[in-house]
């Protein structure tokens, strides 16, 4: 399959995903001029739910390859997902091989989706950033396009009330918003940057259909240890 295009399968489960999605969603994008419209371009969301890819897929104007968790692949209607839509397994074990194929994807014009995060969030705050997606960026060569998506969090495939799926719906239809960030140029796509305007694609007017949960406070530090007297007998130390 070329790097930037799909299987005709691929485009119908979109065709038919599309008007299911806005049934039960009501999705407002923005900035899609921001989103090149040839050329490779690695596209780094934040990661709210397991419905990401799919809102992602069907307001996107142009083919998606995702990258994904490869532990999906032990199920028969995720490896036949994979093979539709040209995903990209990755896991610890293969993840040298994983950037080398989606560096060569990159190369040959595709827009290739990588969640920086490297899980779906528990808490509906932005976690830490993690390297992967920069390395990409330097080897290829291709710009990094940030997404914020706002309001995901609360639907039932986040992890909002502590669990995924098994919950009612807070609302139908559910309002979320995508937003799509100007391009990072590829030698200044670091986590830093990449984290930076993430942030800064929120707005006060985005959707907000339930609370984030706040991490909990760090721990207090441990007490320093007492100094011992001088007088202890040799090997007291390893004893205490």
């Amino acid at each position: 399959m070329p790097a930037d295009s799909q299987t005709w399968v691929a485009k119908v489960l979109i065709a038919m995903a599309r008007p299911i999605v806005r049934l039960i969603y009501k999705v407002q994008v923005e900035g899609l001029e921001n989103m090149p419209k040839t050329g490779g371009v690695l596209v780094a969301p934040n990661h709210l739910s397991y419905l990401d890819v799919v809102l992602l897929a069907v307001t996107s104007p142009r083919p998606l390859r995702m990258m994904a968790w490869s532990g999906f692949t032990k199920y028969a209607f995720f490896r036949a997902i994979f093979r539709i839509f040209g995903v990209l397994p990755v896991s610890p074990d293969n993840a040298r091989a994983s950037l080398k194929d989606a560096t060569k994807l990159l190369q040959e014009g595709a827009a290739v989706v990588i969640f920086p995060e490297g899980q779906i969030s528990r808490t509906g705050e932005l976690q830490p950033i993690a390297g992967g997606f920069n390395l990409l960026a330097r080897h290829s060569g291709a710009p990094v396009v940030p997404v914020h998506l706002a309001g995901v969090w609360g639907s039932i495939f986040s992890f909002e009330r502590g669990k995924f799926f098994w919950k009612k719906p807070l609302r139908i239809p559910y309002p979320v918003t995508l937003r799509f960030g100007p391009p990072l140029p590829a030698d200044q796509a670091t986590v830093e940057h990449l984290r930076e305007a993430l942030v800064a694609l929120g707005k006060p007017t985005d959707p907000v259909n339930a609370p984030t949960v706040k991490a909990p406070p760090s721990a207090p530090p441990a007490p320093a240890a007492t100094p011992k007297p001088a007088n202890h007998p040799p090997g007291a130390a390893l004893l205490d």
